[in-house]
């Protein structure tokens, strides 16, 4: 029964949709969450494209997921006319998402329109869907579209448990990060935090560095950069790279370092969630 939310707030790439992406893959596999993955985007195949993209091995599909349901009416489409018609709940969203992990890891892909008033007309959608989702999904993952409109982007991370705003391993996109927390007080909350999705470890601006810079007492969310797993995303094959790299014991490994890197992220992230919980009991 949350949502976590990412974000960019620059005009530059931060892996936002990968990072997303493989947080919602490490806790449909590792804590079988009912996970439900939401994408804002106008336009865009991204997300979709690290599940589905004519590379996905058959045996995933047969046996970890319900179907691809890739030629059926089903996503935001088909979820409108049910949101219209009076009728939404947890298990209608569910059945109109796409089944990445069976019972555990759901995905909405982006709105089919092309037509960006049309798009903007449909985006109130997104917060409809969290607030009726919440009711079937253990957790849900928000990958904010950048160029909502910031009060429908603001009804988004208020509803959040927590949103990771994403800036780049620089001194520049640091600073920005920092102005930003002391000029708006609500980027400067304990629902607010931080992600580098592309962190390398042998960049000066470590993540203990940026914790000093910050003078905050949380560190950023990072995600090591790791070429195998930007080439899996583009080919469709994110599950099953996951899936691997999770068994493997080579410390040596960049794919063991990436997994090991994305297990403390999302471990950090789900214990928020369960802190939150507990505080609503």
């Amino acid at each position: 029964m949350s949502i976590v939310t990412f974000a960019n707030l620059s005009q530059y790439e931060t892996g936002q949709t990968m990072m997303a992406a493989a947080v919602a893959c490490y806790l449909g596999i590792e804590h079988n969450y009912k996970t439900l993955l939401l994408t804002t985007d106008f336009n865009d195949k991204t997300l979709e494209n690290c599940f589905w993209n004519g590379y996905q091995k058959e045996r995933f599909t047969n046996i970890l997921s319900r179907g691809t349901n890739i030629g059926n009416d089903s996503g935001m489409e088909g979820l409108l006319r049910t949101f219209n018609s009076n009728h939404a709940s947890g298990q209608a969203i569910a059945s109109y998402a796409k089944p990445v992990l069976k019972d555990h890891l759901d995905l909405i892909p982006a709105a089919k329109t092309k037509d960006f008033k049309e798009f903007l007309n449909m985006s109130n959608l997104f917060s409809q869907i969290c607030t009726v989702g919440m009711t079937y999904y253990d957790v849900i993952i928000v990958d904010l579209y950048r160029n909502l409109p910031e009060e429908l982007k603001k009804k988004i991370m208020d509803m959040s448990m927590l949103t990771l705003v994403g800036i780049r391993q620089n001194y520049g996109s640091i600073k920005e990060y920092d102005d930003l927390r002391k000029n708006n007080p609500y980027f400067a909350t304990n629902k607010m935090g931080c992600y580098m999705s592309r962190y390398d470890n042998n960049s000066k601006f470590s993540q203990k560095n940026v914790e000093r810079f910050l003078g905050s007492k949380t560190s950023p969310y990072i995600v090591n950069y790791n070429t195998l797993f930007a080439d899996r995303a583009s080919e469709g094959g994110i599950l099953d790279y996951i899936l691997q790299a999770r068994t493997l014991t080579n410390e040596d490994s960049p794919d063991f370092q990436f997994f090991k890197t994305l297990k403390e992220t999302s471990e950090r992230i789900d214990k928020t969630r369960r802190d939150v919980e507990f505080r609503r009991i």
